[in-house]
């Protein structure tokens, strides 16, 4: 695939749950609000999300928050400069956080604070 945009959330309207994403090696800039609670209740058991080899280029505040179980988070490879404060707030499962080969610029020392299943 060399998707540019975020399938919009009608392309996974009827899925009841969804355990494994892999949306590696596209031209996502943005995760655009596609794991929004209200809009798509099929994520809440997701436990794999693979971003990996994007464009993403910050991560912002609660962009995951929905994210409950999601145990498995790869971010790498893509141009990340910005990660907000708050950007992996309400992912208490998370025990694998990917984000090699990015460009940070800096870190607010409370980001992974709250990730206490993190390895």
């Amino acid at each position: 695939n060399r998707l540019e945009k975020i399938p919009p959330p009608s392309a996974f309207h009827g899925l009841i749950a969804i355990f494994s994403l892999v949306l590696r090696n596209n031209l996502l800039n943005s995760t655009n609000g596609l794991f929004d609670n209200e809009t798509n209740k099929c994520f809440s058991d997701l436990f794999k999300l693979n971003l990996s080899q994007n464009n993403i280029s910050t991560l912002f505040e609660f962009q995951f928050s929905s994210l409950k179980s999601l145990q498995n988070l790869n971010l790498s490879a893509n141009f990340i400069r910005v990660i907000e404060q708050n950007a992996f707030f309400g992912l208490n499962a998370l025990n694998s956080l990917y984000l090699q080969q990015n460009r940070v610029e800096n870190l607010s020392s409370v980001t992974f604070f709250h990730l206490y299943q993190l390895k």
